[in-house]
């Protein structure tokens, strides 16, 4: 997925899709050409990149989502909370806070 926000910049949007604003365009009318400019040749390179890393899965189109329409509902729920170098999600930490802080008070 390639999420384009409302602070996208015009520059970004004029150089990689040719339009001005994200005002009325469908995503699905979006198409990222790897021909138009070396930002867009940089773009599909980096896609193509994380698509030979996730080799083991079938070939995945690039999608486009924008703000408010179905596309960018779907990219939120497949947003999750990656945890790093083995420290817990920010759920988990509270979690475990909360379980320490229960812990002192039945200590009382």
């Amino acid at each position: 997925w390639l999420y384009l926000g409302f602070d996208v910049p015009s520059s970004f949007l004029q150089e990689a899709f040719g339009i001005c604003s994200l005002d009325g365009v469908l995503p699905e009318n979006l198409r990222l050409d790897p021909q138009r400019s070396a930002l867009t040749a940089r773009l599909y390179a980096l896609a193509n990149q994380i698509r030979t890393v996730k080799g083991s899965h079938p070939w995945m189109p690039l999608k486009i989502a924008c703000p408010n329409t179905k596309e960018e509902f779907k990219v939120i729920s497949l947003l999750v909370e990656d945890p790093l170098a083995g420290q817990p999600s920010y759920v988990d930490h509270l979690c475990g806070l909360h379980k320490r802080i229960q812990h002192k008070l039945d200590s009382y």
